[in-house]
């Protein structure tokens, strides 16, 4: 296989403190045919300085507005020159062989997305995603069931979607990359490499611990959107993300001291762990819960 260009896609707001380590772990790749597309989305702190100080494969774009993420990435693909796109955050890092190892999966025609293993680390250790055999080929239905894909491990051929006017859908903010995985996934097979290839940095100012409430809203909007979708409605754990949100919904609830009200969501739910969760959130007292934490 040819060595194609691989266009990384580094979205960035205000994001100095892990930066270059986030560029550097790009830069010691040991497949050397890439791009960085650093997004800045209007930061105010250094962050500028320190993408600018870098050579010329790191192509550094100022965003006339700031934008939420969803609609961040899409403006950064569309500056995209590579064949095949990666996605790295600001505040996490690869390892050094990460391209290397999952570029040659791609020589399997009938394959759009590329993912692999990852790390967990937060300031006090650090841990791998999954101990177990993560799922490969067509996977949609694992999917539903439960996204075990890491956003910062994924490579995709730029083919496979680009043909519908945009990559991403901006509607979504939050889950626009479970959207994106979800429909190449419905069309296609997915590979993996089963060793953790980079590093996901869990910390107060993340923006994946933030914002439940825009979580709840997106993902009824994306049930809604895809119950009309039979490639996806029709898979058996379609119904798995119906009960994520009423869980979801009812754990907001009792967060809120109402507990009552929050027994409507956990008669909806068929599922019967996101039923056992609520049960647990409901039913025991929240002290007890926050001994075993």
């Amino acid at each position: 296989m040819e060595n194609p260009l691989v266009s990384v896609i580094m979205n960035c707001h205000n994001g100095e403190r892990f930066l270059r380590e986030a560029i550097d772990s790009v830069y010691a790749q040991t497949y050397q045919n890439w791009e960085i597309i650093f997004w800045d989305n209007v930061s105010t702190d250094n962050s500028a300085q320190i993408a600018q100080s870098y050579d010329n494969k790191l192509k550094y774009f100022l965003a006339k507005r700031f934008t939420k993420l969803g609609e961040a990435r899409e403006l950064a693909v569309s500056q995209a020159k590579g064949k095949y796109l990666a996605f790295l955050d600001c505040d996490d890092y690869w390892n050094n062989d990460k391209l290397q190892l999952q570029m040659p999966l791609f020589q399997d025609p009938d394959v759009g997305l590329v993912y692999s293993n990852y790390w967990i680390q937060n300031a006090k250790k650090k841990r791998i995603f999954s101990r177990g055999i993560l799922p490969t080929g067509y996977i949609l239905n694992d999917l539903l069931n439960s996204n075990s894909v890491g956003f910062i491990t994924v490579i995709v051929r730029k083919s496979v979607v680009s043909n519908r006017g945009s990559f991403f859908d901006v509607k979504y903010d939050i889950i626009h990359d479970f959207d994106l995985m979800i429909r190449i996934a419905s069309n296609l097979k997915v590979s993996c490499i089963q060793n953790p290839l980079a590093c996901y940095r869990y910390h107060d100012n993340n923006e994946t611990i933030k914002g439940m409430t825009r979580y709840i809203s997106e993902l009824e909007l994306w049930i809604k959107d895809n119950s009309i979708n039979s490639k996806i409605s029709t898979c058996k754990n379609f119904y798995r993300q119906k009960d994520v949100l009423m869980y979801l919904k009812g754990s907001e609830l009792v967060k809120k001291g109402r507990r009552i009200q929050a027994l409507f969501y956990f008669f909806k739910i068929s599922f019967h762990l996101e039923k056992a969760k609520l049960f647990i959130l409901i039913f025991v007292p929240s002290f007890i819960i926050s001994h075993f934490k």
